[in-house]
């Protein structure tokens, strides 16, 4: 497999390059419509932290790579994983926040517990990635996970959407 560099911003405003193996896609579904249904039950803290997260207006104010965008995902991320138990680093690849550059890079290893965001500012990405840090490789699973807690905390967001396959898209 082919060795892919990213380079990564910290929280703390640090930064440093990360090699890591191209990973291939599997075990996700076909289309969005697979897994929305029946909803996934979430836990009740879960849904707290996400509601403020959205009170935080997560597409509003600057998103540079070391200001608010980081902050309030940062903020999601530490709560999140104090509600799961989970100690998972959350960095920021160099494109974090950029207009016209897809989240789609973004990423969790499990070998490092690591999620990086890249690109575009996506709930559902980080949301997708987080799902991965919780319940592990399967793609199915995380879409599951990422999709109904989007919808369910952000229905007139989620409503905008357009999908192809199980990608959404604004």
């Amino acid at each position: 497999m082919p060795r892919l560099s990213t380079n990564t911003h910290h929280a703390d405003g640090s930064r440093r390059l990360i090699r890591r193996m191209a990973q291939p896609h599997g075990n996700y579904p076909a289309t969005a419509a697979e897994v929305l249904d029946p909803p996934v039950q979430f836990k009740s803290i879960t849904i707290e932290i996400l509601e403020r997260f959205k009170a935080s207006n997560p597409w509003r104010g600057h998103y540079g790579p070391t200001r608010w965008g980081q902050a309030k995902f940062s903020l999601l991320h530490r709560d999140l994983c104090a509600a799961y138990g989970l100690s998972t680093e959350l960095v920021f690849g160099y494109d974090f926040a950029r207009r016209g550059v897809p989240s789609g890079t973004s990423n969790f290893r499990p070998g490092s517990d690591l999620i990086t965001l890249h690109g575009r500012v996506s709930v559902v990405t980080y949301l997708h990635e987080f799902s991965h840090a919780l319940h592990g490789p399967c793609g199915r699973r995380a879409v599951r996970w990422s999709l109904n807690l989007f919808r369910k905390v952000f229905p007139e967001q989620f409503a905008r959407l357009d999908f192809t396959g199980h990608v959404a898209q604004r």
